[in-house]
């Protein structure tokens, strides 16, 4: 519950509906989150024991997610979600390709990760 109530999951809802995988509000976000984990542990965390905390709680780790890390998957995927819905509802309308969208794609690509074809229309934990 405590993991919960500071991190990013406060903040999940934002970063789903807004493009801001490069806002500079992001590491300071990550900077607060990081001086609470070290208040509420009484303890001063290090850079590697602050990657540590991402860790999930199952593999040993905090779990404690950084929206910076958070930003560019929750967007592409509620962008993904979305997508047929959106098509259906704009199919008449005048309005330009989202230039996030194929941004953000490419900026995934480029960090290693696959793009599935189609795109899934559910998210799978």
């Amino acid at each position: 519950m405590l993991r919960g109530s500071f991190s990013a999951p406060k903040v999940l809802h934002l970063l789903r509906c807004s493009p801001s995988v490069s806002h500079p509000a992001l590491p300071n976000f990550d900077r607060l989150l990081r001086l609470a984990v070290e208040r509420i542990t009484n303890s001063s965390v290090t850079d590697t024991q602050w990657l540590q905390t991402s860790v999930p709680i199952t593999d040993g780790g905090l779990g404690v997610r950084r929206v910076s890390s958070l930003a560019l998957p929750a967007f592409l995927a509620s962008a993904a979600g979305t997508a047929s819905l959106q098509a259906e509802i704009l199919a008449y309308c005048d309005v330009p390709e989202d230039p996030y969208w194929k941004e953000y794609l490419k900026l995934w690509s480029a960090s290693g990760n696959d793009i599935p074809e189609p795109l899934p229309l559910k998210q799978y934990s």
